[in-house]
């Protein structure tokens, strides 16, 4: 079992108090005090850690992207080449990544959230998945590999956002429309 260090129980205990304050309070009506007596420290022990709440929900933020990272690498979400092999592993590392964290990112793309998280994550998935515009261009010599790529990339973006605010979507469904749905006229060229 990893050791922490106190200061790192700190910091996490007062990332944790922030989340459970956005479940009901507005990100932008959270003050440092309501956060500070949420995690039971004093508004010092915060400002030691943290410059304000933006950078505390932005190191939620970064813990979970590093947590996608680490679920593959390099981000191959949208891997052209193995999706259609019909082998993507890694995807399923990474939606189980998202159902692990499903609470936190229900909440930050909630009416309570920090509204600049939404574009991040998606500009994340993007500059993170790697190109594959050969594969394109042998599917699809016709058509700019790059606009296939983002039209893909965004189109399972909004299957997982639809995902994390629907509950009743199991890892396995979305693992299988991702996985299978979009490439189904692309397998019969």
């Amino acid at each position: 079992m990893k050791n922490i260090s106190r200061t790192e129980q700190t910091k996490n205990r007062i990332i944790e108090s922030l989340i459970n304050l956005m479940e009901n309070i507005p990100f932008n009506k959270i003050t440092m005090s309501q956060i500070a007596s949420e995690a039971e420290v004093n508004r010092a022990t915060i400002y030691r850690i943290f410059d304000d709440k933006y950078d505390i929900i932005e190191a939620k933020e970064n813990q979970f992207l590093e947590a996608l990272k680490s679920a593959r690498g390099k981000i191959d979400l949208f891997s052209f080449k193995q999706r259609l092999n019909g082998s993507s592993n890694n995807l399923y590392n990474i939606l189980k990544v998202i159902d692990e964290n499903k609470r936190f990112l229900n909440i930050v793309i909630g009416p309570n959230g920090e509204q600049s998280f939404l574009p991040r994550f998606q500009n994340f998935l993007i500059k993170e998945s790697k190109e594959h515009h050969e594969i394109i261009k042998k599917i699809l010599p016709n058509v700019n590999p790059k606009l296939v790529e983002i039209y893909h990339i965004n189109a399972a973006f909004g299957v997982i956002v639809y995902w994390i605010k629907q509950d009743s979507l199991t890892i396995q469904e979305v693992y299988n429309f991702i996985q299978q749905y979009p490439f189904t006229n692309l397998q019969k060229k």
